[in-house]
């Protein structure tokens, strides 16, 4: 569900010079997390890619799990394609165009609405949130009816965001 045409999104998207992007799963789905951010710095924009400070489930994503992939990436197992988009990232983040940051708040049951995210959240004009947990995080697992404004059932300071869900 978006409540913007295109238009509007490629004239909020031209505003935005900061993302925050909060990952979910390692494995092949951090593939295309990377592969999203990498587009996101081809158009210019800062990332902080942020993951969990430990995995709470196996398949968490954390700084270890990026580090592995871009090595392996631009390793000689890796294609001319991932070899180019290792290289480029690791160029973002010898520039801090990229960060990497591992949040320990993400292994705590907290809500985005907590004072322990504020803090964390300010300095990014759009929020990437992907996976379940981030989810249920910014709407505070609530039941909320499908015809709810998103400003009304999720944390006003996180908007504007994307949600990524993967099912």
């Amino acid at each position: 569900v978006h409540d913007m045409d295109h238009a509007q999104f490629d004239t909020r998207m031209a505003q935005v010079d900061c993302v925050t992007y909060i990952v979910d799963n390692a494995f092949s789905e951090l593939w295309y997390d990377l592969l999203f951010t990498d587009q996101l710095l081809a158009l210019g924009k800062k990332v902080r890619l942020v993951v969990k400070a430990y995995p709470m489930l196996v398949s968490d994503a954390t700084e270890h799990d990026i580090a592995q992939l871009l090595q392996w990436a631009e390793s000689e197992e890796g294609t001319s394609f991932t070899q180019g988009v290792a290289q480029r990232l690791k160029g973002h983040i010898r520039t801090s165009n990229l960060t990497v940051e591992a949040w320990p708040e993400l292994n705590a049951p907290l809500h985005f609405t907590s004072e322990h995210f504020r803090r964390r959240l300010d300095g990014s004009d759009l929020f990437v949130l992907k996976g379940d947990a981030n989810y249920r995080r910014v709407f505070e697992d609530r039941d909320w009816s499908p015809t709810t404004p998103i400003t009304q059932a999720g944390c006003p300071f996180i908007a504007p965001a994307l949600f990524l869900r993967i099912l």
